[in-house]
Order: C-alpha cells, then sequence, then structure tokens
C-alpha cells in the first residue's frame, strides 16, 4: 500500500510540475566560464582548454523546492559514486558548478586522457528522500552517450621522414603521437597552411599528401578534442620552386681547384627554400666553397 502510495504521489507530481530535468556542459563553455565555443571546446569533449576552467556547469529544471540535491559520477561502466555534499535546492530551476577535482575524487573514478565521465543528479526532498535521480544531459555526448571524453594530452611530433619535400613526394610522413585517438586528427598545419592527410597510418604516424607552392614552417597537429601540438617544434619546409642559375664568372679555362662564382636564385636556405644539396659542373659534382 506505501508503494503505490509513492508512485501515485511521483505520478501526480510529474503531471503537476513536469519531470525533473538536467543538462551538463564544461564550465569553459559555459557563460559563467570562459564562454568558449565550440571551436575551442568541442561537444562531447573535455580537453586541455576546459581543464583550464577546471570543472562542469550543470542546470536543472523542476526540481523539488525547499529540498535537496547531490551529484554523482562515474566513468563509462562504472557505477556512480557520490560528488561532493548534499546542497539545498536553489529553487526549481537553478544552475551550479562542480569542480574537476570534486568529480576526480568521486569513489572508484578515474579522471584522465581516455576515460569517459557521465554525471548525473539526485532530487531530494526536504527529508532526504529520493524524488527522482536525472541523467545530466550532454550536447552531442560521446558516442551519442550524456558522457564527455576526456583528452588531456597534446598531441606530438617528434619526427619526419625529410624536413625538405616537393609536390607529390612519396613517404612524406610524421611521427608522434595522439593522431587517432579517439578519431582521427582534424587538422595538420605546417607554417600556418592545412595539409592534406593522405593515410592515418596509426596513432603514431601520418601520411602527408605534399601540394605545389612554397612555404614552410612548423608542423602543428589538432586531435579530434581540439588540442594541438605545442608551439616551437619540428619543421618542414615544401619546396616545389628549382633553384635558377643567369651567370658564372668566370665560365671558362676553369682548373683543377679552381673557383667560380654563379649567381641566380633560390641558393640560400629560408623557410620556404631547401638548401642546394649539390652543384654539377658538366654532369660533375663540384664542391661549393
Amino acid at each position: 500500500m506505501t508503494l503505490r502510495i509513492s508512485l501515485i504521489f511521483l505520478f501526480v507530481h510529474a503531471m503537476l510540475f513536469g519531470a525533473a530535468a538536467a543538462t551538463v556542459e564544461t564550465l569553459g563553455r559555459s557563460s559563467v566560464g570562459g564562454n568558449l565555443g565550440t571551436s575551442v571546446i568541442p561537444d562531447g569533449y573535455y580537453n586541455i582548454r576546459a581543464a583550464g576552467y577546471s570543472g562542469f556547469r550543470i542546470s536543472v529544471s523542476d526540481f523539488t523546492v525547499g529540498g535537496m540535491y547531490r551529484v554523482q559520477a562515474k566513468n563509462h561502466g562504472g557505477t556512480f559514486a557520490n560528488v561532493g555534499n548534499i546542497t539545498n535546492n536553489a529553487g526549481a530551476a537553478f544552475s551550479f558548478s562542480v569542480s574537476q577535482s570534486d568529480v576526480d575524487a568521486a569513489n572508484s573514478l578515474t579522471f584522465a586522457s581516455g576515460q569517459q565521465v557521465y554525471l548525473q543528479v539526485i532530487d531530494m526532498n526536504s527529508d532526504g528522500d529520493v524524488v527522482a535521480t536525472v541523467a545530466a544531459v550532454v550536447t552531442n555526448g560521446y558516442g551519442g552517450n550524456n558522457s564527455f571524453y576526456i583528452d588531456l594530452t597534446r598531441p606530438t611530433v617528434t619526427a619526419r621522414a625529410d624536413q625538405y619535400v616537393k609536390e607529390s613526394q612519396s613517404g612524406a610522413t610524421i611521427t608522434g603521437v595522439g593522431y587517432t585517438t579517439p578519431a582521427n586528427a582534424v587538422s595538420v598545419k605546417i607554417g600556418g597552411t592545412s595539409m592534406t592527410v593522405a593515410s592515418y597510418d596509426s596513432d603514431t604516424q601520418m601520411t602527408l599528401t605534399i601540394p605545389s607552392g612554397d612555404f614552410g614552417g612548423e608542423i602543428i597537429v589538432t586531435d579530434k578534442a581540439l588540442n594541438e601540438t605545442s608551439a616551437g617544434g619540428l619543421e618542414m619546409v615544401i619546396d616545389n620552386t628549382a633553384p635558377t642559375v643567369t651567370s658564372a664568372t668566370p665560365k671558362t679555362s676553369l682548373k683543377n681547384g679552381g673557383t667560380t662564382v654563379i649567381a641566380g636564385s633560390g641558393f640560400l636556405e629560408t623557410t620556404t627554400v631547401s638548401p642546394i644539396a649539390s652543384v654539377k659542373l658538366s654532369g660533375a659534382t663540384t664542391g661549393i666553397g
């Protein structure tokens, strides 16, 4: 009889006041936090920029006036555990922040790269009885779930097959980490110019399609969570313009051990010009002095 009365009460409560609901976003995306857009912190991800604001912003509606709430969190496949303390409801609809450290402190929860985090809010009456347990809805949550994928690791570039490359050159690979986890990297730039990825060979290697033009600079990889390679890393030069020779002084009567001065363009290495690899006179390689 008691159970039936409780169920009737909950049904009547939902009819009169609506069903309790909750949404959550990273604090960095919230207007009371960083107010950043999806171009910085994408839906369903908790990246390095999100960690800079250290937490989440939850909004609830149709909660019990005069009641209390408690937040819980879990990893994918885990069990919900309490986060922080029980707190008085600030009305039927209100918002509040939850710190990253409090979520991290939840029992049996791991807050680290590669993990997913789910949040829920328990609405209670003034006696502490549970009125509703509400999943915190994540806009475009990771994997179609109400979860955030945690990615607090920057992709790296530790090697490239060749520093100087030209159009359609094969085997133009870069090596590092973070190229396919949790999905393919969304951008590779060299000196600010976007590159086309010919293949994502593994999480540690990509092959690039080398385009026309002359440009160069740092190799910057942006992963799916929009974390970027740290500045000051390896560089690559795309050089599709051959050097020219317009004159040689003297150009005749050269003897073994002698010298000649050649003039032209493309001799000095720059951010868009590769260094001279060799100089040949009548097919014979000569030194540069």
